[in-house]
């Protein structure tokens, strides 16, 4: 669910998902200037037992919001069939962007730069 007037990233991930391991430091690095944006990152778990993915989260330190989509339903309504995938939810509820593969820091910024311009923030 979206907070009206926010816009949100979500990011299809597994425990399991190298290139999906390796972006998450990154993400959680970015979380601040996220929220300071008006932008929420939340993890979306792709058919793990919640607790397994949990585990995992804590032991590597990764303190974002995260939902569990066990049967896959979330990312197919997205046509996200691969791991990693993002996307971007602009701040009117419409799809921006489906990033398929691993995401970097300089494609957040430059889609959060967009969603600025666009609200008429400096």
């Amino acid at each position: 669910t979206q907070q009206h007037g926010r816009a949100v990233i979500y990011v299809l991930w597994a425990s399991w998902c190298p290139p999906c391991r390796a972006e998450l430091p990154v993400l959680n690095a970015l979380q601040t200037e996220l929220l300071a944006a008006d932008i929420d990152l939340i993890l979306v778990n792709q058919g793990e037992d919640p607790a397994t993915a949990q585990a995992w989260l804590h032991a590597q330190q990764i303190d974002l919001p995260s939902w569990y989509d066990t049967t896959g339903a979330f990312a197919l309504s997205f046509q996200a069939h691969d791991l990693p995938s993002t996307i971007f939810v602009d701040a009117n509820g419409m799809v921006d962007l489906v990033y398929r593969g691993p995401v970097t820091r300089e494609i957040i910024e430059t889609i959060r730069d967009s969603w600025l311009r666009q609200r008429g923030a400096p």
